[in-house]
């Protein structure tokens, strides 16, 4: 009798052990999601939207971006290539005399903002025969330069946005539409500057394995990618990190840290 009544108040006490758990578990993940949810509502609600869409512009080694309010500085050795603006269609007698129209944010879909690279030394063929430079410096520039115009730089960071049209950042990042990669894991969450972002960590893809073959051929190296994702102004904003080593993590890294929101 007495060992049931022992069996009993364990099995009691276990259960309200496990209780407690369930209890604190859902309470930190509400928690954890509320205060996500609620920087990025309040992230959101900063300013209305503006009625004209800003590509940002390079200024003193930093990109600077007045529709996002964002700036982020391009480390030393790198270069950033950026979208200035769009032109509206001239005649071939109007080059000059048509002004360039800022383009309305509601005709935006997706657009890449910056890319930026590690920066390569110009050396032209004349800096050879001139003596200033040597042919194998000319030879490896000129074999970079063809291995970035087929599969792309070794490490880079991407600046986009992709306009949501009135759906959810979550139905944006489910469908994975701005990853290259779908094997992803669940998002952690990073704050860059007071703004929350969502993180998501994974593998680049190139599709197929013929893809993935012919990627190989050409030189081309799967790189690992970090993924940030907010939404500002209807838009999905994402700051995208391709690398291969943790050396140039560490690079595109310390440009994310120091970017800047107001």
């Amino acid at each position: 009798m007495n060992k049931n009544k022992s069996n009993g108040k364990q099995k009691q006490i276990i259960q309200i052990l496990l209780i407690s758990f369930m209890g604190s578990l859902f309470l930190a993940t509400y928690h954890y999601y509320s205060v996500f949810n609620a920087m990025e509502i309040s992230a959101e609600n900063k300013v209305d939207t503006p009625k004209y869409f800003d590509y940002g512009s390079i200024t003193n080694n930093s990109y600077c971006n007045d529709f996002f309010s964002f700036r982020m500085p391009i480390c030393e050795g790198h270069e950033g290539k950026y979208k200035e603006y769009d032109f509206i269609k001239k005649g071939i007698y109007e080059k000059d005399s048509v002004p360039v129209l800022a383009k309305l944010t509601s005709e935006i879909n997706n657009t890449v903002l910056l890319l930026i690279t590690e920066k390569l030394e110009s050396i032209e063929l004349s800096d050879v025969l001139n003596k200033t430079a040597s042919f194998e410096d000319f030879s490896k520039l000129s074999s970079e330069k063809r291995k970035r115009e087929l599969v792309g730089s070794d490490y880079q960071l991407v600046i986009s946005a992709h306009q949501l049209k009135g759906t959810s950042l979550n139905s944006y990042l489910n469908k994975f539409e701005n990853l290259h990669n779908p094997e992803y894991g669940g998002p952690k969450m990073k704050s860059i500057s007071g703004v929350a972002f969502r993180e998501y960590i994974g593998k680049e893809s190139q599709g197929s394995a013929l893809q993935e073959t012919m990627y190989g051929i050409l030189g081309g190296t799967n790189r690992d990618i970090i993924s940030y994702n907010t939404e500002i102004h209807g838009f999905a904003l994402s700051i995208d990190l391709f690398y291969q080593t943790d050396a140039q993590k560490d690079i595109l890294m310390s440009m994310v840290d120091q970017a800047s929101f107001h």
